[in-house]
């Protein structure tokens, strides 16, 4: 489940920095939208707005990642087995990478200008590819191990590519603006 979240955070937030007025604008007398920073009247407008159904989603997302970072701390591994030995191979991990995409957006009611701490959940990068590695191997099991290697790698591969050509299309339209 993390790692699906994951996915959908790493493809929606260079989107909503992009275009911030997806989850949240100001509407003026004329109905035109602009953003947030251009509002003159600030949040408590009654022209303010936020997309209610990208908010909740967002909400019950760092709710989970919340959840997931006190749980990280208890989750054993090959190589770390004891509890202190577990907290501290995360405190010195991803530890303040996860705080920092979750808490300041978790606990100040998700402002669009906050939401940009997101991309720090970057780091777990290399979770885009869990699902077709699950799925590839459940397909090429008829094939021996280098085989499904090869061809799992290569699709990996190629989703990385996706997913970086969609962030490099994200920042030349974030710098040309």
């Amino acid at each position: 489940m993390i790692t699906i979240l994951t996915i959908y955070t790493l493809f929606v937030t260079p989107f909503v920095v992009v275009f911030p007025t997806v989850y949240e604008w100001c509407e003026t007398t004329n109905n035109d939208l602009i953003e947030f920073d251009e509002c003159p009247e600030g949040e408590d407008s009654p022209g303010w707005k936020k997309n209610q159904t990208l908010f909740k989603i967002e909400l019950a997302m760092d709710i989970i990642y919340f959840i997931e970072i006190l749980m990280n701390f208890v989750k054993k591994s090959r190589a770390h087995k004891d509890l202190q030995a577990i907290a501290n191979n995360y405190l010195f991990g991803y530890f303040l990478f996860d705080v920092v995409a979750t808490i300041p957006c978790l606990f100040m009611s998700e402002p669009i200008k906050f939401y940009l701490l997101k991309g720090f959940r970057i780091v777990h990068g290399a979770r885009l590819t869990v699902p077709l590695q699950l799925v590839l191997g459940c397909a090429l099991q008829k094939y021996s191990k280098k085989r499904q290697n090869d061809l799992s790698s290569f699709a990996g591969l190629i989703f990385f590519v996706i997913y970086i050509s969609h962030l490099m299309a994200c920042a030349w339209l974030y710098l040309g603006q």
